[in-house]
């Protein structure tokens, strides 16, 4: 089995945790981040499951067994349960009805995996060897980790926030990309945000030079 890195929009969504111990912490833990609306049942709910739900509004915990009406309208069910058995029927009936769903320690019950994770303010990266080694996963997300800039998040931010004046600035879309390039290097080189005046100057300049470009091109210039 090949899994595609498919990065899913999951806020607000309904999560289905089923199991309240070490290993659904491990899980919500790793969903937190992604803004969904957790919900935890089983008749045993660890300490550490118990202090997510004190710190986060977004974590719903059933003290319970499992019901089939639990999965009722969610987006994606974890099944953590120490049954094999039902932690197997849940996969069944989830893919049934093409609700995503991931059993720990189950590969072959999987529609999805949950890969090791690198996640800071807009930066996500995933990283899954397909179950083949979590410790081979853990340990290039750890290299990784040691090459991103400790102000990534500042970095990141202002490059979003650039996007609209270089949208209304800049074409066709292609000069545009190239212009991406140049502001990342620079500020990656620097290790922070341009300055807005700075940046102003840079696009009067870049389109001066297109405008430049397309005067000695003739009509083989097209914007």
């Amino acid at each position: 089995m090949s899994y595609f890195p498919f990065y899913f929009d999951i806020e607000g969504m309904k999560a289905l945790v089923i199991g309240g111990g070490h290993i659904a912490c491990g899980k919500v833990d790793k969903l937190l981040p992604y803004g969904p609306k957790i919900t935890v049942v089983a008749p045993v709910i660890s300490s550490a499951m118990r202090a997510f739900n004190e710190e986060e509004e977004r974590i719903t915990i059933l003290e319970r067994g499992f019901e089939w009406s639990d999965i009722e309208g969610a987006g994606l069910v974890i099944s953590a349960t120490d049954n094999n058995e039902l932690n197997h029927e849940i996969s069944v009936y989830c893919k049934e009805r093409k609700i995503p769903v991931n059993v720990v320690d189950r590969v072959a019950d999987c529609s999805f995996i949950f890969p090791a994770l690198v996640k800071k303010g807009m930066l996500s990266i995933g990283i899954t060897t397909e179950g083949a080694s979590p410790r081979a996963s853990v340990y290039f997300k750890d290299r990784i980790q040691e090459i991103i800039p400790s102000n990534i998040e500042e970095i990141l931010e202002f490059l979003y926030s650039i996007r609209p004046i270089v949208r209304d600035s800049i074409s066709p879309e292609s000069e545009r990309a190239n212009f991406y390039h140049m502001v990342f290097d620079k500020v990656m080189e620097s290790g922070k945000a341009i300055p807005e005046d700075e940046l102003q100057a840079m696009v009067e300049e870049y389109v001066k030079k297109l405008s430049s470009s397309a005067d000695r091109s003739g009509e083989n210039f097209n914007w």
